[in-house]
């Protein structure tokens, strides 16, 4: 009825508000860490991922506040269909960007040769269209909006999205469901097998390398959200399941896209020889060291320390030259 579908979309905005508001404020706590880290280095993967991750999520957070929540005002129908279209665009746009940096990333922690990275490349772009063009016909008609309805002016909606799908974009939409299913189950066998590979050695407590090894955590954490909401998506109905379905929503549009964030800023900044180094020439420039500094006749010279992709076929891999 309508108390129950009233219910259930202002539950949804709480929830989606709570995920926006910590969004936003990750973003501004750390705009100092992303200045001195991000904008001084020159357009390579790495900088493009993350200023299109951060800044798309950001955007794609504006537009979700004018389409899904009280906003108190009214949008003309023409408006509510664009600024659908356009926050689907790019919730699909930042979330590919950030399943790029973990699939990078773990091809680089396995340091396997350029071949490998391509036809990794290879298989993530035939599932990702094989789930992205049968949901074109849906959400082509569930964008289509009316003319405000009664009940969502007194709620105090923008819009109202009067369209019901028709049943054969119904089912090609289960069916993409199914293809995110396959497509993240296959992101957390990969994470698992690098996990696997990387600590099977080790001899110290876990504790201390999962705590040095943080960004294989990230990529497990990241693989395993999106595992979840596939999975929750593809399962539960939505009409019984709404706040599981939320908030897994949530975690894959907004956490996700921190995590990725946060991996591409330990890439960045950690000097250590960890995991995160082993990735740094294939998204960003090498760093560069400073060594002691000794004086000669009265003038102090630097020697520095840069490092150098490997002359050989595999990604990712260090070594310090003197320069």
């Amino acid at each position: 009825d309508l108390a129950s579908r009233a219910l259930e979309r202002i539950t949804k905005d709480y929830i989606s508000i709570a995920f926006d508001s910590a969004y936003l404020y990750h973003s501004s706590t750390t705009l100092s860490e992303e200045i001195s880290s991000i904008w001084s280095q020159t357009w390579r993967t790495g900088k493009v991922l993350f200023l299109f991750i951060r800044y798309g999520v950001i955007l794609l957070v504006a537009q979700s506040i004018l389409v899904e929540l009280r906003i108190q005002t009214v949008l003309s129908p023409q408006v509510c269909r664009g600024l659908y279209l356009s926050n689907n665009v790019v919730l699909r746009a930042t979330g590919i960007a950030s399943e790029m940096v973990v699939l990078l990333c773990l091809h680089a922690l396995l340091g396997a040769k350029k071949r490998y990275l391509a036809l990794l490349m290879t298989l993530y772009t035939g599932l990702t269209l094989g789930g992205l063009i049968p949901q074109y016909k849906y959400f082509g008609e569930i964008s289509d909006a009316s003319l405000i309805s009664t009940l969502d002016r007194e709620l105090g909606y923008a819009c109202t999205w009067a369209v019901i799908p028709s049943d054969d974009a119904i089912q090609k939409l289960n069916a993409t469901e199914y293809i995110a299913v396959v497509k993240s189950a296959c992101t957390s066998a990969l994470a698992i097998a690098v996990f696997y590979l990387r600590y099977r050695s080790q001899r110290g407590s876990l504790i201390r390398v999962v705590r040095r090894d943080s960004g294989l955590c990230i990529v497990s954490l990241t693989s395993t959200i999106r595992l979840g909401n596939a999975a929750t998506n593809a399962f539960c109905p939505e009409s019984t399941s709404y706040i599981p379905i939320a908030i897994f929503r949530g975690l894959q549009n907004i956490v996700v896209p921190i995590l990725a964030c946060r991996l591409l800023f330990n890439v960045r900044q950690r000097t250590a020889e960890t995991s995160e180094m082993v990735v740094s020439t294939i998204l960003f420039d090498p760093p560069i060291y400073l060594g002691d500094m000794s004086e000669d006749e009265d003038d102090l010279t630097e020697k520095s320390l840069k490092l150098n992709a490997a002359p050989y076929s595999g990604l990712g891999r260090l070594e310090a030259d003197e320069v």
